[in-house]
């Protein structure tokens, strides 16, 4: 090793061993002190066995020599043959003899040494100068990480709940989340949601309300516990067993909520507790749920509750063209009161299944509802029914970036009933330039077999067209 990088080495050890890298470094230094010693041990036994080779190839010329003089002409045919022999097998090694000392093979381990050390010493100043800048930083007094996603859009109106030809920019929700970890194996998150209160030209939202502006909301508020990698309890304003869960599957809130969100099946968070088994071999999970029911919007008000309970499943997680599929599954037994205090159905059912493989994916869901609003011989059964995929472009260089995404949507109010079933269709295309960005031209349509929606000037109307253009953005 050369004079001047042992003194580069002492210094930069030196300046190490007066804080906290002084571990570190010695370790290093182990490493460099062993690769010289392997370099002078190899060198040794080098010269060891090119001493020993030389040392047999003289005891052999000497046998030889000694056979030579000693023949006599009875045999000297023969002598002469095997000292023919033997002389070849000599000159064999006295060449591979050559070859070895020619050998570069030394050199060149030696000339590669010489540039990791070279390599180490300006990486190890590196280190240096990036950690003296990171001990100017202040330190971070705070473990919370902040995170959020916004939806905003431009729409223009063909026919509808708008009216004609009505357009007009939006920020549809802006969620703000903070996670941090408070103790070995508990979390605690809160989100907060900035929406739009109500709107003249949309008497069915969430409306009169005392102020028609954006407000802020919490949206999510809950402590999550997990005693065991395999085991999570979450308490306080959570998730609910559906929407959430549909919503990682369907992946494009900022479009269009799932279809279960957008018929009023139940509320997308509420107050309650939860507990989720995750399933061995990243198999899926188990979650059960005890919940208020009203939802995060209003108090409760039903001495009831709701218990629900939800499976996901990836059965074929060894298989890779199967793996992907995913099954789910849910059941929800609620209740609500009618003036004499007793309970009265409200309960919810709901299956998916969905596929994704290369460019294409695609996902049915069903979900069924129960519900007696006055009395227990009023029951009425409804369902909705979903489809939606997504197909990306062929080409490499495009499939994450480009896609054309669908969605139907089958609405049956009252099963008994009949002619009043209500469709949505959307078809967008969409980009992403960047992971965290969303672009999406779309067009939505709702067809109604009854005039069961509210234009502005609360005219009932049948059918809803719209053109979209969403912009979605993740921080």
């Amino acid at each position: 090793m050369k004079p001047f990088r042992i003194i580069s080495i002492i210094a930069i050890s030196f300046f190490l061993n007066t804080n906290v890298y002084s571990q570190n470094f010695a370790k290093v230094i182990e490493i460099v002190g062993n690769l010289e010693d392997s370099m002078t041990v190899r060198f040794a036994n080098e010269a060891n066995v090119r001493s020993s080779e030389i040392a047999a190839i003289k005891t052999d010329l000497a046998v030889i020599k000694k056979m030579l003089m000693n023949s006599d002409q009875s045999n000297g045919s023969d002598l002469l043959n095997r000292a023919a022999s033997e002389s070849q097998s000599i000159l064999e090694r006295l060449a591979a003899l050559e070859w070895n000392t020619r050998d570069t093979n030394t050199l060149a381990y030696v000339t590669r040494l010489s540039q990791h050390l070279d390599q180490l010493i300006g990486e190890l100043n590196k280190v240096i100068d990036a950690e003296k800048k990171d001990a100017q930083k202040p330190a971070s007094s705070s473990p919370i990480q902040i995170s959020g996603i916004m939806f905003s859009y431009f729409v223009y109106s063909t026919e509808g709940k708008e009216g004609k030809d009505f357009n007009r920019f939006d920020l549809d929700r802006l969620y703000l989340t903070a996670k941090g970890q408070v103790f070995d194996g508990g979390k605690i998150q809160v989100t907060t949601d900035l929406f739009r209160g109500t709107s003249y030209r949309q008497p069915d939202s969430i409306a009169k309300m005392y102020y028609g502006g954006f407000a802020v909301r919490l949206k999510f508020a809950f402590m999550d516990f997990a005693p065991y990698n395999f085991l999570s309890i979450k308490f306080g304003l959570i998730p609910t067993v559906w929407p959430s869960f549909v919503d990682g599957v369907w992946k494009y809130r900022g479009i269009s909520g799932s279809v279960s969100d957008l018929q009023a099946y139940y509320p997308t968070a509420d107050v309650g507790v939860s507990v989720s088994y995750a399933l061995p071999g990243k198999m899926g999970d188990v979650s059960g749920f005890i919940m208020n029911g009203s939802g995060f919007t209003s108090a409760e008000t039903n001495r009831y509750k709701d218990f629900a309970v939800r499976a996901n499943v990836y059965p074929f997680v060894d298989d890779p063209l199967l793996k992907p599929l995913l099954l789910a599954a849910y059941m929800l037994k609620g209740s609500m009161m009618n003036t004499k205090s007793s309970a009265l159905p409200r309960d919810r059912y709901g299956a998916l299944v969905s596929y994704s493989y290369s460019v294409a994916s695609a996902t049915v869901e069903y979900n069924s509802r129960q519900d007696a609003a006055k009395y227990a011989d009023t029951l009425v059964d409804g369902s909705a029914l979903s489809f939606f995929g997504e197909v990306k472009a062929p080409m490499d260089e495009w499939k994450n970036k480009v896609s054309l995404l669908w969605r139907y949507d089958i609405v049956e109010p009252n099963d008994k009933k009949g002619g009043d079933v209500t469709r949505l269709k959307i078809l967008g295309l969409i980009y992403k330039p960047v992971d965290k960005l969303v672009f999406a031209i779309d067009r939505q349509w709702i067809d109604a077999e009854t005039k069961s929606m509210k234009q502005f000037d609360n005219i009932l109307i049948s059918k809803d067209n719209r053109w979209f253009f969403h912009v979605i953005v993740n921080f």
